[in-house]
């Protein structure tokens, strides 16, 4: 949902992907991979394009009508957004690594 959120917003903006890119402070290479589905961004390069964008990431994520999102988790999102770059960075080093820890962990169960 992401990427065809993505580029129908940028499209719909008449912007090319070399401009989006560099509106959001990103390089080109990492934003067509984001459109394409190819790659993921992270929490940091989330919020600028959210920002670029000026939509909420649930907006961007076609999350903006799930009911089902914990309001706290909303909450704690929406205050991540207002934090500065370099403490939206850390918040996303901790995100990556939970992940990164889940994903090891049922990579671990398929072979045991």
């Amino acid at each position: 949902m992401f990427k065809e959120n993505l580029k129908a917003q940028r499209k719909g903006r008449n912007i090319n992907q070399d401009a989006m890119a560099e509106m959001c402070g990103l390089s080109l290479s990492a934003y067509k991979k984001y459109e394409a589905g190819k790659s993921e961004p992270t929490m940091t390069n989330l919020i600028k394009i959210a920002n670029t964008l000026e939509m909420s990431i649930d907006e961007l994520c076609g999350t903006g009508t799930n009911l089902d999102m914990d309001l706290g988790l909303k909450m704690r999102m929406e205050k991540v957004m207002q934090l500065n770059e370099e403490e939206r960075k850390a918040i996303d080093i901790i995100i990556q690594s939970v992940i990164m820890k889940q994903q090891a962990e049922e990579t671990s169960k398929m072979f045991n």
